[in-house]
């Protein structure tokens, strides 16, 4: 059994990352050659990794446009993300406002992350210059599960999503 340098769990021989919290464990085996079969496993960067501990099962950890400090949402059932707007019938609950989000294209309601039996699900609300999941242009209305560490653009802000999985 490997043990976490982070959080001290114990993990399978030839694991490679956390089971827990997803912290490297030693040296990642080196390919030979590429391989198109391969799925690309988010991984949260070492920096991060800190705040895993401090998070609940219901809690989400958005590094924002590559900022150190992370934005900590309890998301017991859902929580829309955009920006707040003076007056409108209908609010995110996590305003992007102060992360340049009406400059970088964020709408009022832009998307919605759902808790999901092992995780978070994100769906895009039909926002006026998208949602991208670790590259990838999200339908409206389609939901995706996320994964610890995928790469979120909502327009153009940039956030890291960190949290744990269900067990």
């Amino acid at each position: 059994m490997n043990i976490c340098p982070v959080c001290q769990r114990e993990n399978p021989d030839g694991a490679t990352i956390c089971n827990n919290c997803f912290a490297p464990l030693g040296k990642m085996p080196v390919q030979d050659e590429p391989t198109r079969d391969v799925k690309i496993q988010s991984v949260p960067k070492p920096t991060h990794v800190r705040y895993m501990g401090l998070l609940s099962r219901n809690a989400l950890a958005f590094f924002i446009d590559g900022k150190t400090e992370p934005l900590i949402l309890e998301v017991t059932t859902q929580a829309v993300l955009g920006r707040l707007v003076p007056d409108a019938r209908q609010q995110p609950r996590v305003d992007l406002s102060p992360y340049g989000g009406f400059e970088k294209g964020v709408s009022r309601m832009h998307a919605i992350i759902r808790a999901a039996d092992n995780g978070f699900v994100i769906e895009d609300l039909g926002s006026s210059n998208g949602t991208r999941l670790n590259g990838i242009s999200l339908m409206p209305y389609d939901p995706k599960p996320l994964q610890p560490g995928d790469q979120l653009l909502l327009g153009k802000l940039e956030l890291e999503i960190l949290f744990r999985r269900g067990d």
